[in-house]
């Protein structure tokens, strides 16, 4: 089974991180590669349209995730193994060091910016 992480920098798609069966997978957008402000997000996936390897691919994402016991926890806690990469950035994605969000693609991370009123009760 396939499963896609969009990869943003700011409100801007990136690429996607790609899992299918055991190979994980990342490839820019074309709408990133072709914008003026594009950039590599690593010395290690430098900037071009053929997808990158699982090796090079995991290297870079794992080590956005945290180590050790905390990376245990979090494991524990969602019920995967803490080996297992993709499930983690597919739960905690959106708040990895850095400037990157990992989310699932279904998963929108924009809301609508507004106001709404709150009554007396509600602040009480």
């Amino acid at each position: 089974m396939k499963k896609l992480l969009n990869v943003y920098w700011g409100k801007e798609l990136v690429g996607k991180l790609t899992k299918e069966n055991a190979d994980v997978t990342f490839q820019y957008s074309g709408e990133w590669i072709n914008s003026k402000n594009a950039f590599p997000i690593s010395v290690s996936l430098p900037l071009k349209e053929s997808v990158f390897d699982r090796g090079v691919s995991e290297a870079f994402f794992g080590n956005l995730l945290p180590e050790s016991g905390i990376r245990t926890k979090i494991a524990r806690y969602y019920g995967f193994s803490e080996k297992n990469n993709f499930a983690m950035l597919n739960a905690i994605g959106s708040e990895c060091a850095g400037a990157l969000m990992i989310v699932p693609e279904n998963e929108s991370i924009f809301e609508e910016e507004g106001y709404s009123e709150i009554d007396v009760m509600e602040i009480s």
